[in-house]
């Protein structure tokens, strides 16, 4: 199934979304891209646990090489079934992207 981008999107953070989005047994599911003022979010819900390290392993900057990035686990007020939201640095666009395309080529070489 093809992912597309809401009408309403942060174009700052298409790219990491449809890559997120790209990684069997991962869902977008909001993000906001700060504004150049608050942190870049993403949140994202995964089909299994087991789905969960091929987000990981790209917001670590021992393999992205982008620094402040993390994945938390969530919920709200009502204790809703937890998410994970992926968080960098306000403005980091460029490093957005750059995970983005490392998410990108993983998946066309293991294609």
């Amino acid at each position: 199934m093809t992912w597309t981008p809401p009408p309403d999107l942060d174009p700052e953070v298409t790219a990491l979304c449809r890559a997120m989005n790209g990684i069997p047994g991962v869902t977008t599911a909001e993000s906001c891209s700060g504004h150049g003022e608050r942190p870049i979010r993403v949140w994202f819900i995964v089909r299994s646990l087991e789905d969960l390290p091929a987000v990981l392993y790209w917001f670590a900057a021992c393999h992205s090489g982008h620094y402040g990035w993390s994945v938390t686990a969530t919920t709200d007020c009502a204790r809703s079934p937890a998410v994970f939201v992926a968080e960098g640095p306000a403005g980091d666009y460029i490093a957005a992207n750059a995970i983005a395309a490392c998410m990108k080529d993983e998946q066309e070489t293991t294609q």
